[in-house]
């Protein structure tokens, strides 16, 4: 039935395929549509057809919720065109497999249009460099009765298009869309290795799955994955905790995909080990989850030792 949103956006042909043949909610589609790394404008009229679609009442829960999806959008849509208000850029960028992000404030701008303009600009010069990734804010600071400016809204520019819009007020609903927590069915089983592209808000990040629950809840699947600085830790992937927990991200069920390992590389070693220990076994990936959670693995070196 929501096939059409599901191929749009999901980008992993595993996941889609396994999406297609599982009876989601109309609720979960309209989060992968929502919080997906694509164009708005392509979001906003993806979340119209589904609004105007029949639905049978047994996949049509939180109406009400996923509704504003499409308001928040358009309101941030109609925004730009603010009189009253200023349009600050900045640009963020992260070198190599950093994940704190460097800014920079290019300019104050009149308009949506010019603060676009010179973003766009500044993408084409240097697109083509490969030691670093990077994307735009566009803050818009609306003047107020009382004479004064307040951020109300950030647009995110990413690769030249606009893929998310951020309120910074919460009078009314406002999701968040970059830091969004996809929780939808997938076909992961334990003992499964993955790489998730955090691009542009991060590096790759490798897991994992150690259990999958009932592949339902905002916790049940539970992964291994080292972080940065060469520790490693257990946690949920849907709540974004595998590696180093970043801010703002993109859910890593989008890009999560089968990952072959480098066994001449500590890290992919160790993944390589703990999957074939839990071999697709549930309860051994419980009960190595329980081993970790419960010692010091802060290092290779002791995670050999636990293993």
């Amino acid at each position: 039935m929501f096939d059409e949103f599901i191929d749009e956006f999901i980008p992993v042909p595993r996941l889609r395929e396994y999406l297609m043949k599982e009876p989601i909610n109309v609720c979960k589609v309209a989060d992968i549509i929502y919080y997906a790394r694509a164009p708005l404008q392509r979001k906003r009229d993806a979340l119209l057809k589904l609004e105007n679609m029949n639905i049978p009442k047994d996949r049509n829960s939180a109406w009400d919720f996923w509704m504003n999806y499409r308001k928040s959008v358009e309101e941030a849509l109609s925004m730009m065109d603010s009189k009253d208000a200023v349009f600050v850029v900045y640009e963020y960028s992260l070198y190599e497999n950093d994940i704190d992000s460097e800014e920079w404030m290019h300019g104050i701008f009149s308009s949506y249009k010019a603060a676009l303009r010179f973003a766009s600009k500044d993408y084409d010069s240097k697109k083509d460099e490969t030691d670093f990734t990077h994307w735009y804010v566009i803050r818009l600071w609306r003047k107020e009765k009382d004479e004064s400016y307040k951020d109300v809204c950030d647009y995110y520019i990413i690769d030249n298009e606009l893929c998310y819009a951020e309120f910074d007020y919460s009078n009314e609903f406002h999701e968040s869309g970059v830091n969004g927590e996809l929780n939808i069915p997938v076909h992961y089983k334990p003992g499964d290795i993955l790489m998730a592209d955090n691009y542009p808000f991060g590096p790759k990040e490798k897991f994992v799955m150690l259990e999958i629950g009932d592949n339902q809840d905002c916790c049940c699947l539970q992964a291994l994955s080292r972080k940065q600085d060469g520790n490693w830790n257990v946690g949920a992937v849907k709540h974004g905790m595998m590696g180093d927990v970043i801010y703002p991200r993109i859910s890593a069920l989008y890009t999560a995909d089968t990952y072959i390992p480098d066994l001449s590389d500590s890290e992919d070693a160790i993944l390589a080990e703990v999957s074939e220990l839990v071999a697709g076994d549930e309860k051994k990936g419980s009960e190595l989850w329980d081993k970790f959670n419960s010692s010091d693995i802060s290092s290779d070196e002791k995670m050999w030792k636990i293993l």
